[in-house]
């Protein structure tokens, strides 16, 4: 299920994590941060994000479109999100409503594919 949200890229506040271990996200989206790491993705931040309905997004540099990720790691009540709001980062990702936690990367634009 795609929907727009306001809850993307990297805070002013966020933690830079590109040299330590990957974060510790929820056991619903750490397999999909692992997918995603293997095949390349950078971390570039990793917010608490106390303001929000979300209290730990992690952003990464890169990632495959949403309709291209495997089912295995859509389940366990993982839901897709895509911010299309210009005054925000044109993102996309996951969010585990259950966790309160999100992984989002870059939404590629149809020219960049």
């Amino acid at each position: 299920m795609d929907r727009n949200t306001h809850q993307t890229g990297a805070q002013p506040n966020a933690t830079l994590a590109a040299a330590g271990p990957a974060p510790a996200l929820c056991p619903h989206l750490a397999p999909a941060l692992d997918a995603l790491l293997c095949q390349g993705a950078r971390v570039l931040a990793a917010a608490p994000m106390a303001w929000s309905k979300i209290e730990l997004e992690v952003v990464l540099d890169s990632g495959q479109p949403l309709a291209e990720l495997p089912a295995h790691l859509l389940v366990n009540a993982v839901q897709t999100w895509t911010n299309t709001d210009a005054h925000y980062p044109l993102a996309q990702g996951l969010v585990c409503r259950a966790c309160r936690h999100s992984l989002g990367w870059p939404l590629r634009s149809a020219r960049a594919s």
